[in-house]
């Protein structure tokens, strides 16, 4: 069986299930299943295979492409499904035929790649004509800060400018993560990914989402996303937040000790360079230059 790394990253379900992290994505692909519904869908950065899967659902067949090849492998061995396949590829350039599929699917990719335009542009070469392109980021005022595998996070304004040079329309959606309470029988409480009614209880700001969405086309219809809300096991999300906290912690107590190292290499420095000095004086000086000169004379005395 081939296993996974946890970057901390990537969503792998057999190690994050009941996560808050597992939750937001799957409320992603959720959204999209009547997107793929009877549709040839490309999912760029396929990761771990899940969503890829969990789109064939209602998809004709699901392309997904990751530039990492342990992960296609994994998903491929994982995920043996008749109309899903898994390629090795970069997003920056797609490994499809021009006018190949009808709905791009990138969840949370975009802000990992060198060049955005780029990867834009290659979706719409990908895309026929009257295609689809779905995307997810999060959003640069409100996404916590210092993520080492995000080279550049969008706030709305960014990420509309660059989906609406290439799309004639699109639609745009939030995303949030809250707290739920659930009143359910024994087999949905047991179970899992069980469709539920849901009622939000207060108002908030869309500049508040921790995530952006949209759905773009260049066809004459604008498609729509599937509303839902997905919940995760408050308890294993407070573990994990203290595992995050106790990292976070080590990590402080690292950095400290590499300031206090640097410090001491700073302490050192100045004491050599005034030990350097002074040397220099000593050997600059009067007393110096008569001792040198005894030991010259001394030195011919002894030859003689």
């Amino acid at each position: 069986m081939i296993k996974l790394k946890d970057t901390g990253e990537r969503l792998i379900p057999e190690l994050h299930k009941q996560s808050l992290a597992f939750g937001e994505h799957l409320a992603r692909y959720h959204a999209a299943k009547d997107l793929a519904k009877d549709r040839v869908v490309l999912d760029i950065a396929s990761g771990a295979g899940y969503g890829s899967a969990f789109l064939a659902q209602t998809a004709k067949k699901v392309i997904g492409v990751d530039y990492d090849r342990t992960a296609v492998a994994y998903s491929k061995e994982l995920y043996p499904l008749k109309n899903v396949e898994f390629r090795v590829g970069d997003a920056q350039l797609l490994p499809l035929e021009d006018s190949s599929v009808d709905v791009v699917v990138s969840l949370e990719t975009i802000e990992h790649i060198p060049n955005p335009e780029k990867m834009v542009k290659e979706v719409v070469r990908v895309l026929k004509p009257n295609g689809i392109f779905y995307v997810s980021t999060p959003n640069d005022e409100e996404f916590i800060e210092g993520n080492e595998f995000h080279l550049h996070e969008f706030d709305f304004a960014e990420l509309s400018k660059l989906i609406n040079k290439y799309f004639k329309q699109a639609q745009y959606y939030y995303q949030g993560t809250w707290y739920a309470s659930g009143v359910l029988n024994k087999k949905n409480f047991e179970g899992s990914s069980t469709p539920l009614s849901a009622t939000k209880t207060f108002n908030q700001r869309t500049d508040k989402a921790i995530y952006f969405l949209s759905v773009a086309t260049n066809g004459p219809v604008m498609p729509k996303l599937t509303e839902n809300i997905v919940a995760s096991d408050r308890f294993s999300e407070l573990t994990a937040q203290k595992q995050h906290e106790e990292r976070i912690s080590s990590d402080a107590l690292k950095i400290k000790r590499i300031d206090e190292l640097v410090g001491e290499s700073k302490t050192l420095k100045a004491e050599i360079y005034r030990l350097n000095k002074e040397l220099g004086d000593i050997l600059n000086s009067r007393s110096w230059k008569m001792i040198q000169k005894v030991d010259l004379v001394k030195r011919k005395i002894k030859r003689t």
